[in-house]
């Protein structure tokens, strides 16, 4: 299967299931984010993804790396509303963490409450897990 009908099928089984809960017998999804754009397009359906499988039962974490960490700090000056769905992101229980590498080249010092820096130890047991879904966006 292509990886753009992977991501349909996927997109479509997510959208489907925020309005209507899981079908009975489905696995609960275990699913990866690298988000790297501030204010893009792939942004918003990445965060749109998250809140829809959050809500409907799934676990999610979310890393910031590239210019998106700065949607992270606490005192963001962006003109873009993703920050507030961060928070909301976090609200509903998913994991957000910031690459330190970015963090410290862009100058971001302080984090939103609920969002962590990323390290080794809590980035690479999700990546090894069988079950986890990794989504670049």
């Amino acid at each position: 299967m292509s990886k753009y009908l992977f991501f349909m099928l996927f997109y479509i089984l997510v959208s489907f299931s925020h309005e209507t809960g899981l079908p009975e017998g489905l696995p609960r999804l275990k699913v990866l984010m690298f988000v790297s754009e501030e204010n893009h397009h792939r942004t918003e359906t990445a965060f749109t993804m998250a809140k829809s499988l959050l809500s409907s039962g799934h676990e999610v974490f979310i890393v910031l790396e590239g210019p998106s960490v700065r949607l992270a700090q606490r005192e963001y000056k962006g003109k873009v509303p993703y920050e507030k769905t961060l928070s909301e992101i976090v609200r509903l229980g998913g994991r957000v963490y910031v690459c330190p590498y970015w963090g410290g080249k862009l100058g971001v010092k302080s984090l939103r409450e609920g969002i962590e820096w990323a390290n080794p130890q809590v980035i690479f047991p999700e990546l090894a897990d069988t079950r986890t879904k990794v989504m670049v966006w």
